[in-house]
């Protein structure tokens, strides 16, 4: 028995050196996600070997397998096909974490109504349609994630662009007629706003420049509608922050649109229900060049804008927090102090408040036209829109409502005494009969004059890497606009991981245990634990994390009822209204 025991420590110390280079790797992979291996090949390459890495750890120097005289069959070969089955592994979760980035739902939204002409198919826009789908249907696998991988290495040696990609780019150029810039390109239009056409997909698997410049030829002939989805689908693009042709269309996108057309722009870019949203593309992804050009549009166009309305009749974005002010916190640190709601609890009203804030402001704006009659210059484009929108109308109802079960808004007729429940399981019912999921849409408002997103929400939760932190509030974003609780997709608005990381330090040490010989106790035992027991057994990058989650939470569990900071919350007394602060 003691012979095994050993046996088993012996292996086990063999495992922990190569286990402290792959943790030690995931450290440095993580700390900077604009690092170069974070770049589309390099991290691609990245998670292959990594995966292959932590499977010859298992599968090879697993102590279970090495106990006696167990011995493979194939010797060294069967740590070959080891490292190419994880490999594969590896490419494939790194190309569904890929995919799930660039699914958007900005591009799902049945825009048409937006667009004065609509766009007509014919048959060269079909056929770059097809060419696109099949591109997409070929490259978007983990196979073909692979192929791609190798085609990319080899287009890079050899300078050639793969027959696919070909095909593609002379479908596109027949649709925007030769080099002629000078009419609009109706047939590229039609492709850019296909339904069938996945854009963030297509240009992700176009590793040719030539497109972006084909776009950027005709961008003076796109809509709104157009150039937002365009920027959508070039921010979710994975080196969209190192790419200065990508970044340099976003921006010409940008600044060719003006007026209210850009605010609608603003906010549908704010609609997506991700971290994807204008306050990162501006301040997260530009570079410095293009951060400032974009900046100094947004405001100069703001300015002109807030001009046009009366006093208290201008657009407005609403601020908010998130814990203790939208759902409850149940008293928890970090997240609040609040104990009279349970946890992950939204506040009762306050979905209700918003809406009536919106509704308020937008009765305002139509209670009559802007001020200002004659429009120069870049204000030409002003209420345009919303003339455009108000004048719009299927057919004369007296009751017009506009459901969506699926992608389209339909324009229905209601009587006087049907009730919004009754609306509502009539869409359901149109749902369960079109075989659709989800809860369906419903407006009392043409859906060009609807609102689009115009509630931000600030988190002290920080952004960490990518959205692993953000998807949390996202995902109940999503769950009350289903529901139709929310009017509208809201924008989240995450911390700095230094300051929100200082701050919850300070916090746990404000919320230590005021028994001093505990405190004291505790403080040793986790040092000690710490730093002689964890070396031992975990990798050295992982001691500081440890103690902290340790360390934080006996604190908040000890001090859960009698924290100072929770007291000073303790403002409702029984037998008294709760006020709203």
């Amino acid at each position: 028995m003691w012979a095994l025991l050993m046996e088993l420590v012996c292996l086990g110390a063999g495992i922990h050196w190569k286990f402290n280079l792959g943790v030690l790797s995931l450290g440095f992979y993580y700390s900077n996600e604009r690092s170069f291996l974070h770049r589309e090949l390099t991290e691609m390459i990245y998670w292959a070997l990594m995966y292959a890495w932590f499977g010859f750890i298992v599968l090879h120097d697993l102590p279970i397998l090495q106990l006696g005289s167990f011995k493979t069959v194939f010797g060294s070969l069967a740590d070959l096909i080891i490292a190419c089955v994880f490999s594969l592994c590896g490419i494939w979760a790194h190309t569904t974490a890929q995919n799930d980035r660039l699914q958007s739902s900005i591009q799902e939204l049945d825009l048409r109504m937006l667009v004065d002409k609509q766009h007509v198919e014919t048959g060269a826009s079909r056929f770059t349609v097809y060419c696109i789908q099949n591109l997409i249907s070929q490259r978007s696998t983990s196979s073909g994630q692979l192929q791609r991988l190798v085609g990319k290495l080899w287009e890079m040696a050899m300078g050639k662009v793969h027959w696919l990609e070909e095909e593609v780019l002379q479908a596109l150029e027949s649709c925007c007629h030769g080099s002629d810039t000078s009419h609009p390109p109706d047939d590229l239009l039609y492709v850019l706003n296909c339904s069938e056409v996945d854009l963030p997909q297509f240009l992700a698997l176009t590793s040719s420049d030539q497109v972006i410049h084909l776009i950027r030829r005709h961008v003076r002939h796109m809509d709104t509608v157009t150039k937002t989805r365009l920027v959508d689908a070039l921010q979710r693009q994975h080196d969209f922050y190192v790419n200065r042709l990508q970044q340099e269309l976003v921006v010409e996108l940008l600044e060719s649109t003006t007026g209210d057309e850009l605010r609608m722009m603003k906010d549908i870019l704010d609609e997506g229900g991700d971290f994807y949203n204008l306050h990162k593309l501006v301040f997260h992804d530009l570079d410095p060049e293009m951060y400032s050009r974009a900046l100094n549009h947004i405001q100069k166009e703001g300015q002109h804008l807030a001009k046009q309305y009366d006093q208290g009749k201008a657009p407005i974005k609403i601020v908010s927090d998130v814990d203790d002010t939208l759902y409850g916190s149940g008293g928890h640190f970090p997240a609040g102090c609040d104990h009279r709601f349970p946890g992950h609890q939204v506040y009762p009203g306050v979905l209700a408040l918003f809406r009536e804030i919106t509704n308020h402001r937008s009765n305002k704006q139509r209670e009559k036209p802007p001020k200002d009659e004659e429009q120069t210059g870049e204000q030409a484009g002003f209420s345009s829109v919303f003339t455009r929108f108000l004048g719009y109308r299927v057919h004369d109802s007296a009751n017009p409502v506009w459901i969506r079960v699926g992608r389209r808004w339909e324009e229905i007729s209601v009587t006087e005494t049907e009730t919004v429940a009754q609306l509502q399981e009539r869409v359901r019912a149109r749902a369960l009969e079109d075989q659709l999921l989800g809860e369906g849409d419903v407006s009392f408002h043409p859906p060009q004059i609807r609102v689009w997103s115009n509630l931000v929400f600030l988190s002290a939760r920080p952004h960490a890497y990518k959205d692993y932190l953000e998807s949390k509030s996202y995902k109940l974003f999503r769950r009350l606009r289903k529901s139709g609780k929310l009017h509208c997709m809201p924008t989240l608005l995450a911390g700095k991981l230094k300051s929100s990381g200082l701050a919850f330090i300070f916090g746990v040490v404000l919320l230590y245990p005021r028994n001093i010989a505990g405190g004291l106790f505790t403080n040793v035992f986790l040092c000690w634990f710490c730093l002689g027991v964890l070396p031992m057994i975990f990798p050295a990058v992982l001691l500081a994390f440890a103690a902290l989650v340790a360390w934080s939470f006996y604190a908040t569990s000890s001090l859960r009822k009698e924290s100072r900071v929770n007291a000073s919350w303790r403002y409702h007394q029984p037998g008294q209204h709760t006020h709203w602060r």
